[in-house]
């Protein structure tokens, strides 16, 4: 076996073929040459299989998964072959500018011991606009997740963090942050590194307009401990409240734009149609998945039926 090289990086796609070659060639193309790129192909049935064995490069190590496993689980079969110093993933719609790794790793090996993880600024591409996006330093993870799409970290993080969360998908991320934040410092490397494809058929903008991975976030909160369950329960109130709003007709809009920022107590009007609906239901499945009664995917299942459903690529967990 050959030496092991300094930098692993994952690569999880399923049916990813339109944008993967530029992804795979931009993790290829890094000046910092000493890397590994685990792909991940998450049973696929498009041209991605093809488009991954026309790679010759050693480098590129890869991996399949027979039935479609999701993004977490993906992950965690990746990072389990991989054998480098320092980790990192990336997904197959986006790309890394050319220094991207060898800037993050002269970074954190300038911080000597408390050198374990850095984020980076980042460009947006949506609709052929690129926009600069400057991220916060430390990173905001009370309400979001603050990490950004281009990170770097030691093996040590990973042994002492452990995998992905499986139940945490669209925001396995999100959950891994936090927990490795409880632990070791995050630096942030104030340049943009990295191109963030946002478009439709990307898990980004399925989890942007999804109240299953709002719910989600909510209860990746309560798991680690950053949050309360009303504090939660008034958060997917509002987040769905505000959904029904954006999908209401012109003139519910209208009156909605009058009436959304007044306030009956410490209640906004806009919320109170949701508390009309099953939403009481949600404050006693968050208490009990607080205590423990409920896994994070039985709660996130709850709360999806409770608040009208599910999207089915949610339920499946493509990567």
């Amino acid at each position: 076996m050959s030496a092991a090289p300094t930098v692993s990086i994952v690569l999880p796609t399923h049916n990813g073929a339109k944008y993967l070659r530029q992804s795979i060639e931009s993790c290829l193309g890094q000046t910092r040459s000493d890397l590994e790129l685990v792909v991940v192909d998450d049973a696929s049935t498009d041209e991605t299989p093809a488009i991954i064995g026309s790679f010759p490069d050693p480098r590129v190590v890869p991996l399949r998964n027979e039935r479609n496993m999701g993004l977490p689980a993906s992950l965690n079969a990746g990072f389990a072959r991989a054998r480098g110093e320092y980790f990192t993933w990336t997904s197959d719609d986006n790309y890394y500018a050319p220094r991207a790794v060898e800037r993050m790793l002269d970074f954190l090996r300038s911080e000597g011991e408390g050198g374990r993880f850095v984020y980076c600024d980042f460009y947006r591409l949506v609709e052929g606009r690129i926009e600069r996006i400057r991220l916060s330093d430390p990173p905001e993870l009370g309400r979001e997740n603050g990490v950004g799409p281009c990170f770097l970290y030691s093996r040590a993080v990973r042994d002492a963090v452990g995998g992905y969360d499986e139940d945490a998908f669209l925001v396995e991320d999100y959950d891994y942050w936090i927990r490795v934040s409880k632990s070791f410092p995050m630096r942030r490397l104030a340049e943009p590194l990295y191109y963030y494809r946002l478009h439709a058929g990307s898990l980004s903008a399925k989890s942007m307009g999804s109240r299953d991975a709002k719910a989600a976030a909510s209860l990746v909160r309560l798991k680690n401990g950053l949050t309360g369950v009303e504090a939660e329960y008034r958060e997917i109130l509002s987040a769905v409240a505000y959904e029904e709003y954006v999908r209401g007709s012109v003139l519910a809009r209208i009156i909605g734009r009058l009436v959304r920022n007044a306030t009956l107590g410490n209640v906004k009007l806009h919320e109170l149609a949701a508390r009309s609906l099953e939403a009481p239901v949600v404050r006693g499945i968050l208490g009990d998945f607080k205590a423990g009664k409920l896994s994070l995917a039985q709660a996130r299942l709850a709360i999806a039926d409770a608040l009208g459903g599910i999207a089915p690529e949610a339920r499946r967990g493509d990567s």
